[in-house]
């Protein structure tokens, strides 16, 4: 049936502008494969018509990106999908390509500083070289790009920052390579000058930019990353808003970001589109200390100081659905493809005496929840992003253990986990995202922080 249906849909989708170009409609053709693949990978994980609605907006999504499509009818012409660029161009190859060669080339000088006087070890050392450039993106055994299938790994990067005292913000691969300090200019607290403006902020992605929310010196200030600068809009929140206890999620297809704020007794919460924001209903409970995310295209807010109480934003309402298992608060939580994962947080009725940490990793779908992981360390208040089948979890509040950890996630359970780093200090909530090779890795002047030792550095 689901083979059945699969070749319905992509039967019956928008057909190639018949008026491209003869090379932009074998991109497009190879464009509109890439989308029929994903959405096949992701209809067979699939056990809910919520879960198989979610892969059919997204396949719609991507094919009418596609050159050729509705959204590029002209082909590649003006059109952002990356297929239309060169190798090259994409700055994920070229910054992946430089750090190959430089590798090989490490490699190669080491291989010849190793050799005697015969001729045949440098022969085989040019030869080890040759073949190893030739795994680099957009060389021979790497024509198309990252990813590399039988190449080079091109792992992407996570900055993780905190504004905080110590402040930090550095780059990592899921599997754990340091990729070096990050450097952002932020403005200070004219009352703390030790702290940054939007420590103890919400953050957030829309559209492809990160927006940070509130904190602890300005609570309704919004900001967003712009390059290398984190810059005050002069839009400002309905409510305060505070990481430690207030929850926000990205909305991916209607484009916006729902925010809920401790409105005693109830959340009060508001939406933003990306330049104002508006209230909306608030909560029928009390979720302070919960987390917040997307599932089925509607913001889910899970559990809280106040018990497992869970609901959804359905037409401009909140609306109670089954609890989740336990009282749970200070967790986190992330959108996956076909539901919701949930980590961390302080288990029991009284989470300030004898409380437990949870370390059971929950992946909820349809009401359900069921533990699909164990992690290796505590976690509260900690930060979650998922990525290209990894999800990272990074320390929020802990005076010992301020781990990162990386869980290998197929869809249905934990594959493995691994602690990949330990940040400079504790931090409420800090920020997670996906970011370039090497970028904003030169330092910046006046209120600039990296991941050095405990002190800020003014530089």
């Amino acid at each position: 049936m689901k083979k059945l249906l699969f070749f319905l849909i992509i039967g019956a989708w928008a057909q190639i502008n018949p008026d491209c170009s003869d090379e932009d409609k074998e991109l497009a053709e190879k464009c509109d494969k890439n989308c029929q693949d994903e959405f096949k990978s992701c209809h067979e994980a699939c056990d809910s018509t919520n879960c198989e609605h979610s892969c059919l907006r997204e396949f719609v999504d991507c094919t009418d990106s596609c050159p050729c499509f509705i959204k590029c009818p002209d082909g590649c012409e003006n059109c952002p999908n990356d297929i239309c660029k060169s190798c090259m161009e994409l700055e994920t190859n070229r910054i992946s390509y430089e750090q190959c060669i430089s590798e090989a080339s490490s490699i190669f000088d080491s291989c010849v500083k190793n050799c005697s006087i015969e001729k045949s070890c440098h022969d085989d050392c040019s030869w080890k070289y040759s073949v190893s450039t030739d795994k680099c993106p957009c060389m021979e055994r790497c024509a198309e790009g990252c990813p590399c299938t039988d190449g080079y790994a091109c792992e992407k990067e996570i900055t993780i920052m905190c504004q905080g005292d110590p402040s930090f913000s550095y780059a990592i691969t899921p599997s754990g390579t340091l990729a070096g300090d990050r450097y952002f200019q932020s403005e200070i607290s004219k009352y703390e000058p030790h702290l940054f403006i939007f420590f103890n902020s919400g953050h957030s992605l829309l559209n492809g930019q990160m927006f940070f929310f509130g904190g602890g010196w300005d609570a309704r200030a919004i900001g967003k990353l712009n390059e290398c600068s984190i810059e005050r809009i002069s839009s400002r929140l309905v409510n305060d808003f505070y990481a430690e206890g207030d929850s926000l999620v990205e909305m991916p297809f209607s484009n916006e970001i729902i925010l809920c704020s401790d409105g005693y007794r109830v959340m009060n919460c508001e939406v933003f589109n990306g330049e104002s924001t508006s209230q909306i209903s608030s909560t029928i409970f009390y979720h302070n200390g919960a987390c917040m995310a997307a599932y089925d295209d509607k913001a889910t807010i899970i559990a809280g100081v106040s018990g497992p109480q869970t609901e959804i934003l359905f037409d401009g309402d909140w609306s109670e659905v089954a609890p989740f298992p336990k009282k749970i608060e200070q967790h986190s939580c992330v959108s996956v493809r076909n539901g919701i994962i949930l980590a961390g947080g302080l288990l029991g009725e009284e989470v300030n005496v004898g409380y437990i940490y949870n370390r059971n990793v929950y992946f909820g779908r349809e009401g359900i929840w069921s533990i699909v992981g164990i992690l290796h360390s505590d976690y509260k208040l900690a930060s979650m992003i998922y990525n290209d089948a990894n999800i990272i979890i990074a320390n929020g509040y802990m005076s010992e253990l301020n781990a990162v950890e990386s869980m290998k996630w197929d869809g249905n359970s934990i594959l493995s986990t691994a602690i990949i780093n330990y940040h400079a200090g504790p931090c409420p909530k800090p920020t997670l995202f996906v970011s370039l090779p090497s970028q904003c890795s030169d330092p910046c002047d006046d209120f600039c922080y990296t991941v050095d030792a405990g002190d800020i550095g003014f530089l």
